[in-house]
């Protein structure tokens, strides 16, 4: 073998990693799709990243992330998710 060998199961855990990978990315990109066109707060989210100059690839990932964060914050407490607990907006820097 190579020199990337990591052991004897690395073909099997290499597959599933990128099954689970590929099939996590497709489900957060069109809920991400969904939540920045479709709700107020991802709305307002997209706004304030295109205010701040982002790029519309970098957006729609960040709301990807935001998502996350929100499953798990979701997940954890075990309370209803509430958009009024996504306010205020964090600032970031315009691009130069």
């Amino acid at each position: 073998m190579g020199g990337r060998c990591q052991g004897a199961v690395l073909g099997i855990q290499y597959f599933l990693s990128k099954v689970v990978q590929a099939f996590l990315h497709k489900t957060l990109y069109m809920s991400a799709m969904v939540t920045l066109y479709q709700t107020a707060w991802g709305q307002r989210f997209c706004e304030h990243l295109a205010a701040a100059g982002k790029p519309p690839k970098l957006i729609i990932v960040a709301m990807m992330r935001q998502l996350v964060h929100v499953a798990f914050g979701v997940f954890k407490s075990g309370k209803r998710f509430n958009p009024a607990m996504m306010e205020p907006l964090p600032t970031y820097p315009a691009q130069a």
